[in-house]
């Protein structure tokens, strides 16, 4: 009995974990069921008509409508661009910064389409090509996210495009130069384009990978024909299936090998054309744009911030601006020689030519090139060596500004491209090695010239082989191109202009601000003023409010405000603006200047809110000691009298709320200077645009500059270097000394 009994336990125990497995069974093929049905039909695999809002911005949450349209829309309007498809890989967090940036800069230039491609269920709030790709997350290695890819473009796009490319969302794509390699190359046949790989060290001989086999490197770009994709894409169920590595991009060159029977490109060219930064310092920075590595790159990887994707897309333009500018000024020669010949003028010419041209163009206006060495070169030259060395500056040994520096290396770029042009035919090449010196000057009547000394490196690679130093003088011009007008926005005349000035006694001063202002007020009446007290002296204070009750008896309404302790710029101001609403367009200015109407009209001008901020370059007067000039009155500006003031930043106008967004001024800074440049630096590293210009109807009145020892290191050699600087010109001072040596003697 007892045996009977343990059998029947251990039958129904048996019984038990029967039903166990094949409760699991059931629910592991359920998944594995489900799964395929998601691989086979998912939303992209059947088109189906549905009619969207009205908006065009707008975005249906489900997945099918919004790939409906987008499918249709590539299919429909292609509009001839069917060279290559560009899928690009990114992550619902970079979808509005990384993402964005490539939509708004080299993809506006693509010789084909574009489409994002990213998780299941993300979501673009600036309306980008996007694909959420089913089953498909954000995590890393993008394995899945890559094949699914390519399966989606295998299957909607084969027979419309002749390339298709796969993309980071770090990568800088030259669409130019994209197309000219890739009509170089028979579509028809099998192609798998990209940088050789075969891993680091550390990596080498873990990949699964047999000697003679490679991959295409992700990041750079991976371009397949469409011969490659269609024979790929059958193979992506079974290689997905089978993955050896947790490397997308070492998983698609497998694939490709195995369905195939292609390596990835060996060739060293690839390199260099599809550029991989694989520095300790992975990221491409804006400080190496114009690396000569990159200029004749077609893909640039990687670029982490959309700022630097701007700054190297705006470079590449310029190339191609100065280039289109070559071409031109070179015909532009070439009319002025041929009318030479036929002993006729340009417009003769350009009259028999089609209509396209006008009289009016670039050609008619062209600069007799033949002509310029025959004119007096009365425009000076500044010295470039490890400083700057101008006679026309107020400092004649400056360090050399980062622009002129990138200005000098894009030429010597040039030169150098333009030196081994043939070569590859000649069997030499010519490598850029250092500067030693260089002259430059600005001519209006041509552009900017440069004579520049360089060294150089003569390479012979035919024949015998050959290596030489040369020293060459190279002469370059940076051609100024003909004036373009272009319409801007009409400023509204009846915004109000709020000046917030600070002050702490300089009674005769402010006297002279406030007749200042009356004359103004009487031309433009949209203007108010606010003015932030400091107690002085009681007397001085007793005088200001006098001054302030007669203005206001004359019926000009000004706000006063009023703060205790010493003397700061940067308290008076934060609390002058805190006077108007934050969608008050503000004007920050000192007693000590001169305006006309006309300034406030530039002001309304040249500030845009949420935009643009206004920073004017002012005239500051020298001493009345150093100048020879009666009428101490005088506001015009001529070189002996003043000198602008390019690098002060006190003077701006801003509206409210843009002051608030940068943070405003920083109310710790005390006494004189430093609160401007503070500001200055935190506008620069937001998102508004700083506009500069001289205006000539603004002038700083001279007065005397007191620095108390009491200011810090940084602001008291500031306010002795204005102070200085205020007194007057180089020539005026040297004369000053010259004669008191004289009448010592």
């Amino acid at each position: 009995m007892i045996e009977l009994k343990q059998r029947s336990q251990l039958l129904s125990k048996n019984v038990i974990q029967y039903m166990c497995g094949v409760v699991i069974g059931f629910t592991i093929c359920s998944q594995l069921t489900t799964f395929r049905y998601q691989w086979t039909e998912t939303p992209f695999c059947s088109l189906h008509s549905h009619q969207s809002p009205n908006n065009p911005n707008y975005r249906p949450q489900s997945h099918t409508e919004p790939l409906d349209q987008l499918i249709q829309s590539v299919v429909q309007h292609n509009d001839g661009h069917n060279l290559v498809l560009i899928g690009v890989m990114t992550a619902q967090k970079y979808l509005d910064s990384r993402a964005l940036s490539i939509y708004k800069t080299w993809a506006q230039s693509l010789n084909g389409r574009i489409i994002f491609f990213s998780s299941s269920s993300s979501k673009s709030s600036y309306g980008i090509p996007l694909v959420p790709l089913p089953t498909v997350d954000d995590s890393y290695p993008p394995q899945k996210k890559s094949f699914l890819m390519f399966k989606f473009m295998s299957d909607h796009f084969i027979d419309r495009f002749e390339y298709f490319m796969r993309a980071d969302d770090d990568v800088y794509i030259n669409t130019e130069r994209l197309e000219e390699l890739l009509r170089s190359v028979n579509s028809s046949r099998p192609q798998f384009i990209g940088q050789a790989g075969v891993g680091n060290k550390e990596e080498f001989g873990r990949l699964s990978l047999e000697s003679n086999e490679n991959f295409c490197m992700g990041g750079p770009g991976v371009v397949m024909s469409r011969t490659t994709l269609q024979i790929f894409a059958k193979s992506i169920h079974y290689c997905l299936k089978h993955l050896y590595s947790t490397h997308e991009d070492v998983e698609i060159g497998r694939c490709v090998r195995r369905s195939v029977g292609i390596p990835c490109t060996w060739s060293y060219e690839m390199q260099r054309i599809f550029h991989h930064n694989s520095s300790h310092e992975q990221s491409i920075k804006e400080d190496t744009i114009s690396s000569r590595q990159l200029l004749k790159a077609i893909t640039i990887h990687p670029i982490k911030k959309p700022s630097t994707m701007k700054a190297l897309h705006l470079y590449f333009k310029n190339k191609e601006h100065q280039e289109l500018r070559h071409k031109l000024n070179q015909l532009s020669r070439m009319m002025i020689k041929t009318s030479h010949l036929l002993n006729t003028s340009v417009d003769e010419i350009l009259s028999h030519l089609s209509d396209s041209y006008s009289k009016s163009s670039h050609l008619g206006q062209s600069i007799d090139f033949n002509s310029l060495s025959k004119r007096e070169s009365y425009i000076p030259w500044d010295f470039i060596s490890h400083n700057l060395y101008s006679a026309t500056n107020i400092n004649p040994k400056r360090h050399v500004e980062s622009h002129i520096w990138r200005s000098i290396e894009n030429n010597i770029q040039d030169i150098m491209s333009l030196i081994n042009r043939r070569s590859k035919q000649k069997g030499r090449t010519m490598e850029y090695k250092n500067l030693f010196y260089g002259y430059m000057r600005v001519d209006p009547m041509v552009g900017i010239e440069y004579i520049l000394d360089l060294l150089m490196v003569y390479r012979r690679y035919r024949g015998r082989k050959v290596t030489i130093p040369v020293r060459r003088h190279a002469y370059a011009v940076q051609t100024f191109s003909e004036i373009q007008i272009r319409e801007t926005q009409v400023y509204e005349p009846s915004k109000m202009v709020n000046i917030i000035v600070p002050l702490s006694g300089r009674i005769e001063a402010f006297q002279r601000f406030i007749e200042n202002f009356k004359e103004v007020q009487t031309k433009d009446k949209y203007i108010s003023l606010a003015v932030i007290l400091f107690p002085d002296s009681t007397q001085s204070l007793n005088q200001t409010k006098a001054i302030l009750n007669d203005v206001e008896k004359s019926g000009i309404v000004v706000k006063v405000g009023q703060l205790g302790g010493f003397f700061s710029r940067a308290a008076a101001l934060q609390r002058g603006s805190a006077m108007f609403s934050m969608d008050s367009l503000v004007l920050f200015l000192d007693v000590d200047m001169h305006f006309t109407d006309e300034v406030i009209a530039r002001v309304r001008l040249n500030t845009i809110h949420n935009k643009q901020i206004y920073f004017p370059i002012i005239f500051s007067q020298y001493s009345p000691q150093f100048v020879n000039d009666n009428n101490l009155n005088n506001r015009d500006i001529y070189e002996d009298r003043g000198y602008w003031r390019q690098f002060g930043f006190g003077i701006l106008s801003i509206y409210n709320s843009d002051l608030q967004t940068v943070g405003g001024f920083n109310v710790s800074i005390h006494g004189w200077g430093m609160e401007d440049v503070n500001l200055y630096d935190r506008i620069i590293q937001s998102n508004f645009t700083i506009f500069r210009a001289i205006d000539h109807q603004l002038v700083h009145i001279y007065h005397d500059i007191h620095c108390d020892q009491s200011l810090t290191s940084i602001q008291y050699e500031m306010c002795l270097g204005t102070k200085l600087t205020s007194l007057g010109s180089v020539q005026q001072l040297a004369k000053y000394i010259n004669l008191n040596k004289f009448l010592k003697l």
